[in-house]
């Protein structure tokens, strides 16, 4: 098992924020737990416990000003966003170019040394020794790492020489991967902030952390399992969505609007939470540029409505609807629309005019004839 060791590993449990990490990881153990009571009694004050078991009362602690029709407090998380394996807020975020500057020479910075008291309390040794125990009574190995964080060199160098000496105290191994700059190519593009990765960096951080863990523990080949093949075949689809799209409708032939536009050659892709939309314009008079709006409506099928954006479902909407102003009729529409819709029960497409729409101008289309299992790239 591999356990992730960081500052916040060893803080004080008292700010609200730090309660508030604790609460993720206790909302998935059950209220009859008394290891759950204890830790909480732990943590918490007494005017707390409640609201720690149940999130009506958590959401709720101004309840005159409480808006009853949205009993739901919890933060939104956009599905459209954060997909795959990036789902992390702020997974594509760099460092601002004051934060780069600050740590511009972050590989060859050497970790400050000073003498001050230690960071490890007998709490934190108690834990060590009760996950000891718990491996040695269930069979499995320890790997404790810490990912890459800017900060090393100036706050968490003598904590993390402490976590060293007290894991190998036990038998166990401990990866520092701030000591693994270079193996890793790390840029402060890899990192979203000061202390955490974005996604490039988790991809080259978790790559080596995997070619460590398989190159120092005799691990099973498990490639045979049923559910491991299942987890390939899902991994090599999404990748598959990601980059490249799945077909779902192409057709070659002129399409008209009105006399004086249409389009050509259009494709419809399914890439992964998103349509691609490439299509060839065909304008009879490029004086019509930034005349007209395009309307693409993406509809579900019957029984499938969930599926609609939250906008759409605001609105009233039985489609999800996006627009493209043609300011350039010379250049084609090769566009992403991010939309949940996975069953796809028809697309309308139409033109209006760009100074408000006024109704439908010339033909609106009509396309239902898709093809959900095309490979055809």
């Amino acid at each position: 098992m591999a356990v992730e060791i960081f500052r916040g590993s060893v803080a004080k449990i008292e700010t609200d924020v730090s309660k508030g990490f604790q609460l993720r990881a206790l909302d998935f153990a059950s209220h009859t737990s008394l290891q759950k009571l204890k830790r909480i009694r732990e943590i918490y004050e007494n005017e707390e416990i409640l609201g720690v078991y149940s999130t009506l009362i958590r959401n709720h602690s101004k309840w005159p000003e409480a808006k009853f029709r949205n009993l739901d407090r919890k933060d939104f998380v956009d599905p459209i966003a954060n997909v795959f394996n990036k789902g992390y807020f702020g997974s594509l975020r760099e460092l601002p170019d004051s934060t780069k500057e600050r740590y511009k020479n972050f590989r060859s910075t050497v970790p400050e040394t000073y003498e001050a008291a230690s960071y490890l309390s007998p709490i934190h040794i108690d834990e060590m020794q009760r996950l000891d125990g718990l491996a040695k009574e269930h069979g499995f190995d320890l790997l404790f790492y810490t990912a890459p964080d800017l900060r090393y060199p100036w706050i968490n160098g003598q904590l993390y020489q402490e976590f060293d000496s007290l894991v190998g105290s036990y038998g166990y191994q401990y990866l520092n991967l701030n000591e693994y700059y270079k193996e890793l190519d790390l840029k402060l593009s890899d990192f979203k902030d000061a202390s955490h990765l974005n996604y490039g960096g988790a991809v080259k951080t978790s790559d080596l952390l995997g070619r460590i863990i398989a190159e120092r523990y005799n691990l099973p080949d498990r490639t045979s399992e049923p559910i491991w093949q299942a987890e390939q075949l899902n991994y090599n689809r999404k990748q598959t969505l990601l980059l490249e799209g799945e077909l779902i409708y192409k057709d070659s032939a002129a399409v008209s609007f009105t006399p004086e536009l249409g389009y050509k050659k259009l494709k419809i892709r399914r890439k992964l939470n998103a349509l691609q939309l490439q299509l060839e314009l065909m304008p009879e008079h490029l004086e019509l540029n930034g005349k007209y709006i395009l309307s693409i409506q993406v509809y579900p099928k019957a029984g499938k409505e969930n599926q609609l954006s939250s906008i759409s479902k605001e609105k009233g909407r039985s489609f999800d609807n996006f627009t493209f102003r043609l300011d350039d009729l010379e250049e084609g529409i090769d566009e992403l629309m991010r939309t949940g819709i996975k069953d796809i029960e028809r697309f309308r497409i139409f033109i209006y005019d760009s100074d408000g729409y006024k109704g439908v101008v010339g033909n609106a289309i009509i396309i239902d004839d898709l093809n959900t299992d095309s490979n055809d790239q």
